[in-house]
């Protein structure tokens, strides 16, 4: 997660520094929203491990997040599209390289018997 959401601030604020544009009630800094990416990617990262048991939820309160963003006149719909879409992209890209590997429910792990053999390969574990 903390791998995640630094990726997603990194990339915002440097979207943000770059396009510099004002948001609806005047303030700098507004594209894209940092609030509704950092919810995202949260949201993203949470379903990517637990799936949709806890994604949906995460999503629905990250979409919640977006939609105060917008009402308050903090951004414009621009800004919460891009912010979500950073997020969502970032979380689900971090998230996966952290998972292990896996074929029809079995997880792959190399082998690596005792020292002093050559044999080297891959195991299917799963666990009941």
């Amino acid at each position: 997660m903390l791998t995640a959401l630094s990726v997603s601030s990194t990339a915002t604020f440097g979207l943000k520094a770059i396009r510099q544009n004002d948001s609806p009630n005047g303030q700098n800094w507004a594209w894209p929203s940092a609030h509704t990416s950092s919810s995202f990617t949260a949201a993203s990262v949470l379903h990517e491990f637990y799936g949709p048991k806890v994604g949906i939820p995460a999503y629905i309160m990250a979409s919640l997040v977006a939609y105060r963003m917008m009402d308050t006149g903090d951004h414009w719909a621009s800004d919460i599209v891009f912010g979500a879409t950073l997020g969502w992209v970032v979380g689900h890209s971090i998230a996966s390289k952290y998972q292990s590997p896996e074929v029809a429910g079995f997880n792959i792990i190399p082998f690596t018997p005792t020292i002093g053999t050559q044999i080297m390969g891959v195991c299917l574990v799963k666990q009941f």
